[in-house]
């Protein structure tokens, strides 16, 4: 199934999404819903068949950038009624920001930081060497910068909405996130959230110490934590939903509810 959500979703959208994946999915039967809290925002969902195994993934980055809009291909399309496990990352998915770099701009580190991230992109470094070195630009930063930060934290449109459904209808929510449990553990309390796991920084004194304490959460610790807290519930793969924005979430759709 194909499921498009807007809060301006119209025909022409719709028919524009369909145009731009033709040769790629074969669209059929479009049905539109309503939103289950009574809001004004819409959703349409559709059968496809897969006519060209290529990644269509920067397809729908370019769609949701382009129409406003939200797509998920889903593989086995969850069923709300029924209890399931909803897995999200936290920066830029459950949040608007991405909370390293709001750290670093206060702590006046803010290009320093962005320099290790464009090498990141350019494939010079993998998640965890430009977690660790994006983090040492941090070293001897005041922690109550980071409470301001946290104090802050703007919260993603729509998110407590769908948070509230999920929770009404027995799902399970967490967050596993390759960002700071400085901030997970705070919207596991703010969003009554079942699970945290995300990375450790290491504070001494009031301050940051450039380092990360234990393991980082990378895409394929965020894989593992799905499957593991979906049989720790009894939630079967086809009940199980991953949300993410970027390339360390890569992972968690294989074998699950959702995929592209």
């Amino acid at each position: 199934s194909l499921i498009v959500y807007s809060q301006a979703l119209n025909l022409e959208k719709l028919w524009k999404v369909q145009d731009k994946l033709t040769g790629y999915l074969e669209i059929t039967d479009w049905q539109i819903q309503t939103s289950p809290d009574g809001s004004t925002d819409l959703s349409a969902c559709a059968q496809v068949d897969r006519v060209n195994e290529q990644d269509i993934s920067f397809l729908f980055e370019d769609l949701s950038q382009t129409l406003q809009l939200e797509l998920a291909l889903l593989r086995h399309r969850p069923k709300l009624t029924q209890p399931g496990l909803l897995v999200m990352d936290m920066d830029s998915t459950v949040i608007d920001i991405e909370c390293i770099d709001e750290i670093a701009k206060l702590a006046g580190v803010g290009r320093q930081v962005c320099e290790v991230t464009e090498l990141a992109m350019q494939g010079k470094l993998d998640f965890s060497q430009s977690l660790h070195h994006r983090v040492a630009c941090l070293a001897n930063t005041e922690e109550s910068l980071l409470i301001r930060v946290r104090d802050s934290l703007p919260l993603m449109p729509g998110i407590e909405r769908l948070l509230r459904i999920l929770k009404t209808n027995g799902w399970k929510l967490a967050i596993a996130s390759g960002g700071f449990t400085f901030f997970a553990d705070y919207l596991k309390q703010r969003l009554g959230l079942d699970a945290v796991l995300s990375n450790q920084l290491q504070i001494k004194q009031g301050r940051l110490t450039g380092r990360i304490e234990g393991k980082v959460i990378d895409a394929k610790a965020k894989e593992q934590i799905l499957l593991q807290r979906g049989k720790e519930h009894g939630i079967s793969l086809e009940q199980t939903g991953p949300l993410g924005d970027g390339a360390n979430d890569i992972l968690m759709p294989k074998g699950v509810g959702r995929g592209g």
